[in-house]
């Protein structure tokens, strides 16, 4: 490959880049407008996951359940450098069980909306799909939803 070739794609990428920043930034400025939405947040015990959420406090998108050990929570917290001192926590003694609890907030209209936290994928699944105590609908839970993004002329 040329240095130019690999120029032209660096420079391609970041185009790229800035265009999903520019549809993110969208997104956000027409959601700060709506009500914050009440979060049931499953097992959010690491960084990450926790500075998601603190994020979307922070910009005024979310009012977020934390479900999950309590002392992990705190401990991600305290490496985050985060004060959750003001947000409510429901302890669940590992990651099945902030999953299960998390749904059921959901599913009892505590919350509107589940966010997945620093548990595997198929834990959170498992209790959305419950036949009893889960998420489901007389006829569907979910259908893969693929969308593409077009630019507009």
């Amino acid at each position: 490959m040329s240095l130019h070739a690999s120029a032209t794609e660096a420079a391609e990428s970041l185009r790229r880049q800035e265009r999903r920043h520019e549809k993110y930034e969208r997104l956000v400025s027409v959601t700060l407008a709506l009500p914050r939405l009440k979060v049931a947040v499953a097992h959010p015990c690491d960084v990450a996951s926790l500075d998601a959420v603190m994020e979307a406090v922070e910009m005024g998108l979310i009012e977020p359940i934390l479900v999950g050990p309590r002392d992990k929570i705190a401990a991600a917290a305290k490496d985050l450098g985060g004060d959750i001192s003001a947000l409510t926590i429901i302890d669940a003694p590992h990651s099945h069980a902030s999953a299960h609890q998390a749904v059921g907030l959901v599913r009892a209209g505590k919350a509107e909306a589940l966010m997945k936290g620093s548990l595997h994928t198929d834990e959170l699944m498992s209790a959305v799909v419950q036949k009893e105590g889960g998420l489901r609908t007389a006829r569907r839970i979910m259908t893969p939803a693929r969308g593409r993004d077009h630019e507009r002329s």
